[in-house]
């Protein structure tokens, strides 16, 4: 492999990496939301 190449290589997987690291974290903050509105709801008696 040339230099070109690997750097290719590594460039698609650090790619899909934070690809799956990015849909990882917007999951995760889209539970804590969801936690944090049934948090508020019971809080409350309603939603805010």
């Amino acid at each position: 492999m040339t230099a070109a190449a690997w750097m290719k290589a590594v460039l698609a997987a650090l790619e899909s990496l934070l690809a799956m690291l990015e849909s990882h974290v917007a999951y995760a903050l889209n539970q804590h939301l969801v936690a944090g509105i049934e948090n508020l709801k019971g809080f409350n008696g309603r939603a805010v």
